[in-house]
């Protein structure tokens, strides 16, 4: 009778004990590499349908309008997965800059940083530029493009391997990749004919 009690007591302190420790210990979160996300801890009031989202450079004087048909809030992670996203630049005077579309952005809100990837798509006047990874800091005035670099207009295509440029997309410079340098090339029946 007396071992019994032992047993009996024995268990509820190893029953209180689990409780107690499943209640209070919080294992490290395991670090994901980048990009990767922990969708089995997504819970349906994480996830929300037709935000539109404003983003502004350092001065104010660009604003991006993002509108995406879902976002995703990792709320662990302090991540957004916007998809698809459709942005608008617009300057200050709500002037359109230009337009650019893509797949989906991860925007990390602790700092700022947004991921957009693609194919992604921007229209400017009668340019058109291609990438498939935009990188941006929010409040910043840089764009960083990478992953094979496009742009076309009615009179010339360039083609690149990575790209920066300001926010406006007035000053733009491309590069080559390794061992190989980024290109320029007149279109059939454009300037490079006319003397």
């Amino acid at each position: 009778m007396k071992n019994r009690r032992i047993l009996i007591l024995l268990g509820l302190i190893i029953i209180i004990v689990g409780i107690y420790m499943s209640l209070h210990y919080q294992p490290e979160r395991i670090q994901n590499k980048p990009g990767e996300l922990e969708e089995d801890n997504l819970l349906p009031g994480d996830q929300f349908k037709n935000v539109q989202l404003v983003f502004f450079n350092s001065d104010a004087s660009i604003s991006w309008h993002l509108d995406s048909e879902s976002i995703n809030n990792f709320a662990r992670q302090r991540v957004l997965e916007l998809f698809p996203v459709n942005i608008t630049a617009l300057t200050a005077e709500e002037e359109i800059l230009y337009k650019l579309y893509a797949n989906n952005s991860l925007y990390e809100l602790d700092s700022g940083l947004m991921e957009i990837s693609g194919p992604i798509e921007i229209i400017k006047d009668q340019l058109n530029f291609q990438a498939a990874r935009i990188s941006w800091q929010d409040g910043g005035d840089l764009l960083l493009a990478t992953g094979g670099i496009y742009i076309h207009s009615p009179d010339f295509i360039i083609e690149g391997d990575s790209l920066e440029t300001d926010l406006s997309l007035n000053r733009i410079t491309i590069m080559g990749g390794e061992g190989k340098q980024a290109y320029f090339t007149w279109k059939d029946g454009s300037d490079q004919n006319q003397d």
